[in-house]
């Protein structure tokens, strides 16, 4: 006879109370012990073992950096730092971290989190905001976190039609996540321990306008595009892990875990106040709004597609062969371009080019 339902739930109660204890499932490496669950780690296929080290084996971490920097040039230490505290926090419990990550293609938004992932000993999902329904988003949701999955994405948001509307999925995860399995009629609970990450290259309004959200997430920027990782480091994904270079690779990024670590348990596992020691600030804080419409036309003018090119032959209008926005002929544009749109903030522009 097959268990399933409230009859299966009423065996699991009994058993819990007769002594037997539910089973936690965590991929890599665990921060958090509980006395009333089996912990049961899946650790990564291949390579070296993910720990916290001692010394002398425990380099500085600007060692760390500078060896990690050979393979990932112009990688954001302080994106690496706040994404590590963000994973180790999440596995406290509690309402999870939020990340908010803006920076123009090709500047490691994804590929930074990946290889904290691995750090870890885990690998980043990519959760479908816009899935069909919210059945089916808080059952893939659910279903990973059951799994041990400790890392979501929701990618290009900027990009997706009627995020406005499914901005509140992002508004509902908490501490805990209900969602029901296929082929029950029931719901169940787990607790919501990973970390979201959301990469973009321009926000929409509607997450920087909700009070909410800029209260719970906070803001990276990054603001150049860095070399092709693809080139100088492989598959990120299997980067530490590479043949032959997999035990100098585990040190490097076991190093950075354990200083992480060490920071954490230093501020108490208070990821705001983490965010707050790196310098990260509130989406709301300093992030420019420009209307779409007015983005576009400012980029064909820059190709000289509308408009004349006399400023842009000039040399003043460019720097290092891109568009320096914050250049007195390109602010000059752009007011004209924005003079419609009321008091929308040009000041923090070149950080969105």
């Amino acid at each position: 006879m097959e268990l399933r339902g409230p009859r299966l739930d009423r065996i699991r109660n009994a058993l819990a109370l007769k002594g037997y204890r539910h089973i936690r499932v965590v991929r890599g490496i665990t921060f958090r012990h509980e006395a009333d669950k089996v912990t049961v780690s899946v650790p990564p296929v291949g390579g070296e073992p993910v720990r916290l080290l001692r010394a002398p084996d425990l380099p500085s971490e600007d060692d760390a950096f500078s060896l990690l920097e050979k393979d990932f040039p112009g990688i954001s230490r302080v994106y690496v730092r706040a994404s590590l505290d963000a994973e180790i926090c999440a596995d406290q419990g509690g309402r999870p971290p939020i990340l908010l990550c803006i920076g123009p293609t090709g500047s490691g938004k994804a590929g930074t989190i990946i290889l904290v992932m691995t750090i870890v000993g885990d690998e980043l999902l990519k959760a479908k905001l816009d899935a069909e329904s919210d059945e089916k988003f808080w059952r893939d949701l659910g279903a990973a976190l059951a799994a041990g999955h400790r890392g979501f994405q929701f990618d290009e948001v900027g990009r997706m039609k009627g995020v406005d509307q499914l901005m509140r999925r992002i508004l509902e995860i908490s501490g805990t996540t209900r969602w029901r399995p296929c082929y029950r009629n029931t719901e169940t609970t787990t607790p919501t321990r990973a970390a979201f990450f959301i990469t973009t290259a321009v926000p929409p309004e509607c997450l920087l306008r909700s009070a909410e959200f800029c209260r719970r997430a906070w803001l990276v920027r990054l603001h150049e595009t860095v070399p092709d990782w693809g080139k100088t480091a492989g598959a990120i994904e299997n980067w530490r892990n590479t043949p032959g270079h997999a035990k100098e690779r585990a040190r490097i990024t076991n190093s950075l875990l354990t200083h992480a670590y060490a920071r954490c348990v230093e501020h108490e596992f208070d990821f705001d106040r983490l965010a707050q020691l790196h310098g990260l600030t509130k989406p709301d804080e300093g992030t420019a709004v420009i209307d779409q419409d007015a983005l576009s036309r400012l980029y064909r003018h820059c190709r000289g597609e509308v408009g004349e090119r006399r400023l842009h032959s000039k040399g003043r209008f460019r720097q290092g062969g891109r568009v320096d926005a914050n250049s007195r002929d390109c602010k000059a544009i752009l007011d004209e371009l924005l003079a419609d749109e009321g008091d929308a903030r040009t000041g923090d522009l070149g950080d969105r080019l």
